[in-house]
């Protein structure tokens, strides 16, 4: 049967926590991690730093960690 799609996918386990809990996904390869790589946050430096985006910037760092200047 050929109902259902096919296929491989890297995704944060944040985003398919759900489809692995109720088997629309399966876990390929658990016994080899997937390395962290970095995440870049980028705004215009000549606009002043707005609430918004400060409380953006605190979610993300409290969020996937601090590793740079704010």
């Amino acid at each position: 049967n050929f109902n259902r799609l096919l296929g491989v996918v890297l995704q944060p386990i944040e985003l398919v926590s759900d489809a692995l809990r109720d088997g629309t996904l399966v876990r390929l390869l658990p016994q080899y991690p997937v390395p962290n790589t970095a995440m870049h946050i980028l705004y215009a430096p000549d606009r002043r730093m707005t609430p918004k985006l400060r409380s953006f910037l605190e979610f993300a760092r409290e969020a996937f960690g601090q590793q740079g200047p704010l």
